[in-house]
């Protein structure tokens, strides 16, 4: 049972819940005012999708011009520290180093949503997990191979189309700028391939 107060709303009691939310009781079923408030002057909204937000955070300032409707996801961010500019989405705390940092410093999952960590953080961590449990890495990473190598080749090739042109035109870019360097190695390698073959036939045996 929330705490009674002296104001009314249309007619209802208005009390206050222990999350100090603002509520009415229409027909025994309790609904939040903020709530109420936005359907009466906007009408229904989808409550699975949808939450109405508090724009100066103060939940007991119910007034029509402080509510705003937000996507269930937005409106989570918003309560965990999320800034944004001009509607977007531009900066999240690391809940490691608890900074609140450019969403470019973050790594994105499949799914397109952030990672909770910073990338400096994750590799620290990282480090520290491989540099203590190195047989475990070891290990899931031949089992992740063989489990996904299908998937791991298949992208490969998807990376490989996307930036084929990219990847011809800075292999012959470095080629040119490098010319020396890459006659020498072809030289060098001529050479080898030319002694490894020298050497095999004067180690068969003759028949």
């Amino acid at each position: 049972m929330g705490k009674r107060t002296t104001r009314f709303y249309d007619g209802y009691p208005v009390t206050i819940n222990n999350g100090r939310y603002e509520r009415i009781t229409i027909n025994d079923e309790r609904i939040y005012l903020h709530i109420y408030i936005w359907k009466k002057f906007n009408g229904e909204y989808d409550v699975s999708k949808f939450d109405i937000h508090h724009i100066n955070e103060i939940v007991t300032d119910n007034r029509l011009e402080n509510l705003e409707i937000l996507s269930k996801i937005d409106h989570h961010r918003l309560h965990h520290g999320w800034k944004r500019e001009n509607g977007v989405w531009v900066a999240k705390p690391c809940y490691i180093c608890h900074e609140v940092l450019s969403l470019d410093l973050f790594n994105v999952r499949h799914g397109n949503s952030y990672r909770g960590a910073c990338r400096k953080c994750e590799s620290v961590v990282s480090r520290k997990y491989m540099t203590n449990n190195p047989d475990k890495v070891k290990e899931y990473g031949k089992s992740n191979y063989k489990k996904n190598k299908g998937k791991y080749i298949e992208r490969g090739k998807k990376r490989y189309e996307l930036k084929k042109e990219e990847i011809k035109a800075y292999a012959k870019q470095y080629k040119n700028e490098h010319k020396e360097q890459y006659a020498e190695y072809i030289k060098k390698s001529k050479e080898r391939k030319k002694l490894e073959k020298l050497n095999a036939a004067q180690t068969t045996p003759d028949t």
